[in-house]
């Protein structure tokens, strides 16, 4: 039910639309080779219901894989719980948002659960597998990575707590093996990865910096901050009342771990050490490759979910009699993700039909312009916005937050303003444009247009906003 509306309605997205089709080698300039095998696998189109179910079964299956890394069984009740909240967490949105790249996006988190999964044991065979996993999640979506370090960690704090009548040295020695294969298996995955793009001839994915070994430590503790700062960050899904109540569940978690290794206090320390680098796991990419201004975006802070989703599965299985109350609890915060998902979906439904309304009335408008010639090929050029209207509604009644969610959603459109031909064409346009997808030269035209050919015009709706130059037709919106 959280996905109600990406499920049933096919959103068109701010980039720009795939009526029917995808692109060919669509992601491979961003490193994402998988999807080259997911887009034969899935039709090679942009399919309405199918592609979104299918990353919610993938998200399901994470999930169990995440409950099985963690050791402990739960009642089935409370492992649905866990896996709910791991799926329906609000940063998920933001997968189902990018349309035919869900299931990327998901195979990530597939390949990252399996990864964890596989790094119970140091063994040759369990680090070669983990390695090939972490090379796959990579390949499907680098930021999945801060899955696969989250749970190792998060396991590492389960292999502290063991019931079994092990010894201290023994809980120790698990925990530093499960570390050791997540840390080798990483490694190997980077490799691995690397030598795949070589082989398939792919430079390295869009704008990323990888960090020097010199600047790791400064970077780490620059990530670090960030990572802790956003547990009580507040944004447009995670308003500040669920911040504050996930905040008190990991306040709690860490106190029920520690009361339960109070004899020891070689574990009790540990497990406060590892406590706290798993709230830096869940940014782990960000030490690896520049931050790009995007730390808090949704899209990549997806591991934030299973961290928390940890945190449920502490209380519920170590609160003795007070399980019920837990288990209660954790379920009334997932009823909370379920309502902020469909709020957005909302929002963003609201948003298409919107754009899709101001689009048709400039089509109209570009129809009947003074000299327009329907047999030629025209350029298109839009300088600025549409409007903030999904932003607006998220703020409006006196809501705030600290941060934005994830930019192509809060400020996104019907589509990106350099490919604001296909939604002319959806709608019907008699005018015959000259590009399609994209336009190399699209940021240097509008710069022209605004240094030469604003001067005297007013911004939509004005008469004067829509008006042709040579073979060129300027939509002035702000």
């Amino acid at each position: 039910m959280s996905y109600f509306i990406f499920v049933t309605h096919h959103l068109l997205h701010n980039h720009t639309f795939r009526l029917p089709w995808v692109i060919p080698n669509a992601q491979i300039w961003a490193g994402r080779w998988f999807n080259l095998i997911l887009a034969e696998l899935n039709y090679g189109a942009d399919i309405p219901v199918f592609l979104a179910v299918l990353g919610i079964i993938m998200g399901m299956i994470s999930g169990l894989l995440a409950l099985r890394s963690w050791r402990f069984v739960l009642q089935p009740v409370q492992q649905a719980i866990v896996v709910s909240g791991i799926v329906a967490f609000p940063m998920t949105l933001s997968f189902f948002y990018f349309s035919y790249q869900t299931p990327l996006f998901f195979s990530g988190w597939l390949f990252a659960a399996f990864a964890g999964y596989a790094a119970s044991h140091l063994s040759v065979s369990r680090l070669a597998f983990a390695s090939v996993m972490v090379m796959l999640t990579l390949a499907s979506y680098q930021t999945a990575l801060s899955v696969f370090v989250t749970l190792v960690v998060t396991a590492m704090i389960t292999d502290l707590l063991s019931d079994a009548d092990d010894t201290q040295q023994d809980r120790l020695k698990r925990a530093a093996l499960r570390g050791a294969t997540g840390l080798f298996a990483t490694l190997g995955g980077l490799v691995l990865y690397w030598f795949s793009l070589r082989v398939l001839n792919i430079n390295t994915p869009g704008n990323t910096t990888l960090t020097s070994l010199v600047d790791l430590p400064g970077r780490f503790i620059d990530v670090a901050g960030h990572a802790y700062a956003h547990l009580w960050v507040s944004q447009p899904d995670l308003l500040e009342p669920t911040k504050i109540v996930l905040l008190g569940i990991t306040v709690s978690a860490v106190l029920t771990t520690s009361w339960r290794l109070r004899k020891s206090p070689i574990l009790l320390v540990a497990s406060l050490a590892l406590w706290a680098f798993a709230i830096v796991a869940t940014k782990s990419i960000f030490i690896l490759v520049s931050p790009n201004g995007s730390i808090y975006d949704y899209r990549y802070n997806t591991s934030m979910g299973f961290f928390h989703a940890f945190s449920f599965f502490v209380l519920m299985r170590f609160w003795g009699r007070w399980s019920t109350a837990a288990t209660i609890i954790s379920a009334l915060i997932i009823v909370r993700f379920m309502q902020a998902d469909l709020v957005r979906q909302e929002v963003l439904l609201r948003g298409q039909q919107h754009d899709l309304a101001i689009a048709n009335r400039i089509l109209v408008r570009m129809e009947t312009l003074p000299g327009l010639d329907t047999s030629k090929v025209y350029d298109l050029v839009r300088i600025g916005r549409y409007s903030s209207y999904r932003n607006n509604l998220m703020r409006s009644k006196g809501h705030d937050f600290d941060k934005t969610g994830d930019g192509h959603m809060d400020w996104g459109e019907i589509s990106a303003s350099w490919v604001d031909e296909e939604v002319f064409r959806l709608l019907g346009s008699s005018i015959r444009f000259k590009h399609q997808l994209t336009d190399s030269q699209f940021n240097s035209k509008v710069q022209s247009a605004r240094d030469n050919l604003l001067n005297n015009r007013q911004p939509w709706p004005a008469q004067d906003s829509v008006f042709i130059e040579g073979e060129t037709i300027y939509i002035y919106m702000r």
